[in-house]
């Protein structure tokens, strides 16, 4: 995927503006971007499996009132 077509995805699938989509596409340069991509990943593994664990019974908001999801967040 070039530049281009990624900041395109990032507008068209992410619906992010042009400006947040440049930052999008280039902030894999940042040394950090790796763990990251790891974390974001290991999220998305434990929303598929407590979707496959709770099945119909499965909500993405009582899935994001986790603690783990809020650390580093102040309110």
């Amino acid at each position: 995927m070039t530049i281009e077509q990624a900041e395109e995805f990032f507008q068209k699938e992410g619906y992010q503006s042009k400006e947040t989509a440049v930052v999008e596409t280039t902030w894999s340069g940042d040394p950090t971007y790796l763990y990251y991509t790891l974390g974001k990943l290991e999220i998305m593994k434990l929303r598929e499996d407590m979707k496959t664990k709770t099945g119909r019974g499965f909500s993405l908001e009582k899935f994001s009132r986790h603690d783990f999801l809020k650390q580093g967040f102040r309110r």
